[in-house]
């Protein structure tokens, strides 16, 4: 993992804080692998990593960035879902979840074996990779158009 350095004042040369929750601000990051378009991350004025969204089978899409919580590292977890999936051009719904670092590896580690054990298969040779709209949350400055760069 990338070292992030803290950010200094350009006039003082102070490490900066939050003014709201005294969080430690951070320089911006690489922006992640270019032949990875969902770890392409956007980074905050005050250093925080957010990813893309990625699409749903359903029209929602689910992100997660890091949050500013002054006391122990969390992250964000935001799914966004239509009403009605009979209609995923209509009004959605919002489901922000704040998660502890613990909390958000039990999480991927969950996916990971739903993924690894779903009673359809889910060989690795079986999936392709071609199914993949990557398009949906590629970015014109990632290097992917949809083909492997």
């Amino acid at each position: 993992m990338t070292e992030k350095q803290r950010k200094d004042c350009e006039q003082c040369g102070e490490e900066l804080s939050c003014v709201i929750c005294g969080a430690d601000v951070y320089e911006p990051l690489d922006s992640g692998p270019k032949n990875q378009p969902h770890l392409q991350y956007e980074t905050s004025e005050r250093g925080f990593m957010s990813l893309p969204a990625i699409p749903s089978s359903y029209g929602g899409t689910v992100n997660v960035y890091e949050s500013s919580n002054a006391e122990h590292p969390h992250i964000w977890l935001n799914a966004v879902a239509p009403k009605n999936l009979n209609n995923p051009s209509g009004d959605t719904l919002t489901a922000p979840i704040h998660l502890t670092v613990e909390n958000a590896k039990a999480l991927a580690e969950q996916l990971l074996f739903l993924v690894d054990e779903h009673y359809q298969g889910s060989d690795d040779d079986e999936y392709d990779d071609d199914d993949v709209d990557w398009d949906s949350f590629c970015c014109d400055d990632c290097g992917r158009d949809g083909e492997e760069s």
